[in-house]
């Protein structure tokens, strides 16, 4: 009879094989990327773009040149006026103030 060793697992009749491991080929060069097929079935098409013409700098005094001169420039006190006007004509009650301080700026600039 084989004496046994207390550090040495005891293997029945009965048991499975533990599963192998899978060796990873290792080489020298890096392998190249895969291309990826697309997510969906519409291809995205990048163009190019021209370059833009060259932006010189001209100094102009008083003048602002990227507001269009339509733009209309109310405060926040004139708004708030006609908001709490809003909230006035009704009675103090109810309402919403947010409501009445887009309907007073979107009355303010139309005008």
């Amino acid at each position: 009879m084989r004496k046994s060793n207390p550090s040495e697992p005891v293997v029945s009749a009965n048991a499975v094989p533990p599963a192998r491991k899978t060796r990873t080929a290792k080489t020298s060069a890096p392998k190249a990327p895969r291309a990826r097929a697309a997510k969906h079935s519409k291809a995205v098409v990048e163009e190019s773009v021209p370059p833009a013409a060259p932006v010189t700098n001209t100094v102009v005094e008083n003048v602002v040149v990227n507001q269009p001169a339509t733009t209309k420039m109310v405060s926040r006190e004139e708004i708030a006026q006609l908001a709490y006007s809003y909230w006035a004509d009704r009675g103090y009650q109810g309402g919403n103030p947010h409501e009445d301080w887009v309907r007073a700026e979107a009355e303010l600039l139309s005008a």
